[in-house]
């Protein structure tokens, strides 16, 4: 359950992050709405990512405790 919940938070942050990020840019230079839809795809892309990095970590940590 607890690594559950630390999947979907990081997915979620960085869904969150991403949009935040690109309305920011978009704020500065007045690209409207090219920052927010880059922001989006680019936030995904890394919630994605670290939530692949984190599987791979605990399927090692899991494979490494079965075997010992």
């Amino acid at each position: 359950m607890g690594t559950g919940f630390r999947l979907g938070s990081e997915l979620l942050a960085a869904m969150i992050v991403g949009p935040l990020l690109g309305l920011g840019f978009d704020r500065l230079a007045g690209t409207s709405p090219w920052g927010l839809v880059g922001g989006i795809f680019l936030g995904f892309a890394a919630g994605v990512l670290n939530v692949s990095r984190a599987m791979k970590e605990t399927a090692a940590r899991d494979e490494a405790e079965t075997k010992n």
